[in-house]
């Protein structure tokens, strides 16, 4: 049987308009549209800063109009006509628009569901021409799901009108006219302000102590970094942090000797309180130059079954990773967001970045889990130290649980990796790793080999005292105990969390490793249950 080709070429009518329900309808939240505009104001002003070397307008303007309208605009490259025609198109993006953060061309379509009318006013840089392309939304709506192609569904409901405008013009103006009811967060200036702050490429708030030397390390090792001076209705908006916290700790986070994020943080003694007033957050931001994918926390579940990874199934107590305020900053292409930014798209070349992103949680989680562990031992450290001052308030302390607890201190800080394997004990945990490591700090170790000999002469002057008048002495060192740990109970503010690092800890030591996992997560459950954590 001979075959014989037969001409044909597609065309538009070949497109059906529920393509463009499915590409557009229930994709972009109100933040979701927002971020869409706001990323192409950002990509018009670094496309501008790439053709000039002159101080480049890096200001983005968002105003509430009317309390009906909202207006994104940017004196970046703005368009030439060519560029109004292709701003219409849907997921075709122009030569060297593939690496910008508005890759998909889907942005002009963001707003379909969530305003009646689109207009989009422009000139580029070095014209003098000045478009405006309006698309009837509201008109296209009822149409989405109808049997039509894209080109009847289009016709008449846009239009590409222009004017003159001054050569030193450049600029883009995009209004979303007659926000829908669903969208009216839009018209709200403290939400809009939230996602700025939390999800857009602002500025760091000056404030923050350590802005100036986070943006230069971001500057250097986080490819595609980029910021904006971001206002709503003329107030700027930034990114805040908690301040008071220690300097930041920088990471490259990596699996199997490939580079996928650079990561800073700093790390609190207990969990970091927020303020929400000011839009502060805890935890870690996944960011693609500059832009939030999903929420604070991503990818930190304890079961990670739902994205089908080879490693780092679990992760226990992710809810510690709020002893920590930071961002983590995608620098490998292989980790691309999905169309709606709130994840990555899941794939073969994902998911070691997505097990890189939790392994570098799991070692913020034993972070925080040491620090807990580190804290009463510091605390006895410090009694010590009071008492090796002032001989009299030995007192007040019980000295033999002190002593105690810095022989033990000493015990630990010497034990290593190989001399649990040397003898005959598992490896160590990173929790238990890094506890030993804080407890060799030099300040720490120094204060502790201090204190030891006294207390040791102390405790022994009291024992003798003891076994002279077994009763009297007896009686007083109760009642020590009795007001130490009674001052402790009234000073001491219940912590569910650090109670229950504490749990894992002595279960994490005492049990072994097939049985631990199952034990922590049914401990948490019981805690979860009873509503003393989330």
């Amino acid at each position: 049987m001979n075959w014989k080709t037969v001409e044909d070429e597609p065309s538009i009518q070949d497109v059906g308009a529920r393509l463009l329900a499915n590409i557009a309808k229930g994709i972009y939240n109100h933040e979701a549209v927002l971020r869409e505009y706001v990323q192409n104001a950002g990509d018009a002003i670094a496309h501008l800063s790439e053709l000039d070397d002159g101080a480049v307008d890096d200001s983005i303007q968002i105003r509430i109009l009317d309390g009906k309208s909202l207006e994104i605009h940017d004196n970046g490259i703005g368009m030439d006509l060519q560029d109004i025609k292709d701003a219409k198109r849907i997921a075709v993006s122009g030569k060297g628009e593939l690496d910008r953060a508005g890759f998909r061309g889907i942005g002009t379509w963001a707003g379909l569901q969530a305003c009646e009318r689109l207009e989009l006013v422009t000139t580029k840089f070095g014209e003098t021409t000045r478009f405006r392309l309006t698309i009837d939304f509201a008109e296209m709506l009822p149409d989405l799901e109808k049997n039509i192609h894209i080109g009847e569904l289009l016709a008449g409901r846009y239009r590409i009108e222009e004017s003159t405008a001054l050569k030193e013009e450049h600029y883009t103006s995009c209004r979303l006219v007659n926000v829908m009811p669903d969208y009216r967060a839009l018209l709200n200036n403290q939400e809009v302000k939230r996602i700025v702050s939390q999800i857009l490429p602002c500025k760091f708030d000056p404030g923050f102590e350590h802005a100036k030397k986070v943006e230069a390390e971001l500057r250097m090792h986080a490819d595609g970094f980029q910021q904006y001076t971001i206002k709503v209705d003329d107030d700027e908006v930034f990114k805040h942090f908690p301040t008071g916290l220690p300097v930041p700790q920088t990471e490259v986070i990596k699996q199997d000797g490939v580079d996928y994020a650079f990561a800073w943080f700093c790390t609190g003694t207990e969990r970091i309180k927020a303020n929400a007033a000011k839009f502060e957050s805890n935890n870690f931001r996944l960011r693609v130059k500059n832009i939030a994918i999903g929420a604070a926390g991503a990818y930190s579940a304890e079961d990670a079954s739902e994205w089908n990874l080879k490693k780092m199934l679990k992760l226990k107590s992710p809810e510690t990773l709020g002893w920590h305020v930071g961002e983590i900053h995608i620098t490998n292409s292989a980790l691309r967001p999905d169309t709606p930014r709130s994840g990555f798209e899941i794939d073969s070349q994902s998911r070691p970045g997505i097990e890189a992103i939790r392994g570098f949680y799991e070692d913020r989680i034993a972070d925080a889990r040491a620090t807990a562990e580190s804290k009463k031992f510091i605390a006895n450290v410090e009694k010590a130290a009071a008492i090796r001052k002032d001989p009299s308030k030995a007192e007040t302390f019980d000295i033999k649980t002190i002593y105690d607890s810095l022989v033990e201190q000493e015990r630990l800080s010497k034990q290593t990796g190989k001399s649990d394997l040397a003898a005959g004990k598992k490896a160590p945990s990173k929790v238990t790793t890094k506890l030993r490591s804080r407890l060799r700090a030099t300040a720490l170790a120094t204060e502790r080999k201090k204190s030891i000999p006294i207390l040791k002469k102390l405790v022994a002057a009291a024992e003798r005292a003891q076994k002279d008048d077994p009763q009297n002495n007896g009686n007083r060192r109760k009642a020590s105990r009795n007001r130490d740990s009674g001052e402790a109970a009234v000073n001491a503010e219940p912590n569910a969390e650090k109670l229950l690092s504490d749990v894992l800890a002595v279960i994490e030591s005492m049990v072994d490793d097939d049985t631990v996992e199952s034990l922590s997560s049914a401990v948490q459950d019981v805690f979860k249950q009873h509503g003393f954590i989330e």
